[in-house]
């Protein structure tokens, strides 16, 4: 199994999300979070 797309996906969640953002609460960070494992989820789907 390809590796690729799941450290892809960390590695996107760590600059996208974690670093370059503050949260005004829990649920804006879940929303933030959903929504780059979607884009991942389709940009994956599309290289296979």
């Amino acid at each position: 199994m390809d590796n690729a797309v799941i450290e892809n996906f960390f590695g996107l969640l760590k600059s996208e999300l974690l670093y370059l953002q503050t949260f005004e609460s829990m649920e804006h960070s879940r929303l933030n979070l959903l929504t780059i494992l979607i884009i991942t989820t389709i940009a994956a789907s599309k290289q296979s």
